[in-house]
């Protein structure tokens, strides 16, 4: 049998056999720049025509998970979470509101792929690196003289954000750009205020939220003008990168950003 691919052109594919899309999010409080991201995400998936539809639903606010999903006409079902860890939203909020059985199909019969997060992503340290070296470079340090920390949400009752940043970090480390890579979490210890004490500089600090509302905006750019410290630079919140965005396109297929 041979195994030459044939070289001839593909049919373009039909509206009926794409899949449809659904880009689940938390929902932002607070911030200047609510929910931009996952709108954004849909406004270039829709323009790619890879999907034959597009749909956005929110775990804390308006449209939810559940009305989202019931307004898709396709029987297949592509989900894409927009969260930093595979924790509770993604292993079980997510698949409860759609009502996901162990066949894969979801209270409407569609059968339903659910994508990876991208902040457990194999591509996100390496986005995590280059977002921080860029903003090393705009202050005018070399990386390799700066310490990196990495601040995430954490929480008391899962472990799940934890892991994901100790990963993140690790991978990071493993490059040797920085002089030291270091977390801090908002719900755990340690904590930023505490890292923001302890840690040496010049100190790039870069929160790992997929959104710019009360935690990936606020919080941080609060802790960080309350330091005393001259030598912290903060890097751009991941929805403003180009790097996280490409990460993103790549996972749903779309051409880069």
């Amino acid at each position: 049998m041979c195994g030459t691919r044939s070289t001839s052109p593909k049919e373009p594919a039909t509206e009926a056999q794409q899949p449809a899309l659904l880009i689940v999010a938390h929902g932002e409080r607070g911030g200047e720049r609510t929910n931009l991201l996952p709108m954004h995400i849909a406004d270039l998936a829709r323009r790619s025509g890879r999907y034959s539809q597009v749909e956005t639903g929110f775990i804390r606010s308006r449209p939810g998970v559940e009305e989202a999903a019931s307004l898709i006409k396709s029987d297949r079902l592509v989900v894409y979470p927009l969260f930093m860890s595979d924790g509770y939203y993604v292993r079980r909020a997510i698949p409860e509101q759609l009502g996901l059985n162990k066949s894969g199909s979801d209270r409407w019969g569609r059968q339903v792929e659910v994508l990876q997060p991208p902040g457990i992503s194999a591509l996100f340290p390496a986005s995590v690196g280059s977002i921080a070296g860029g903003a090393a470079a705009r202050a005018g340090h070399d990386a390799s003289g700066c310490h990196l920390l990495l601040v995430a949400h954490g929480s008391s009752k899962s472990a799940s954000s934890r892991l994901a940043t100790e990963s993140v970090r690790n991978a990071v480390e493993l490059d040797g750009e920085f002089a030291g890579v270091h977390i801090a979490l908002l719900e755990e210890e340690p904590g930023l205020d505490e890292q923001l004490r302890k840690v040496p500089g010049p100190l790039i600090v870069i929160g790992l939220f997929a959104g710019e509302g009360m935690h990936g905006a606020e919080d941080m750019a609060q802790a960080v003008g309350a330091s005393d410290r001259a030598d912290l630079i903060l890097a751009d919140p991941l929805p403003r990168s180009g790097h996280f965005m490409h990460l993103i396109a790549k996972a749903l297929d779309l051409e880069p950003t």
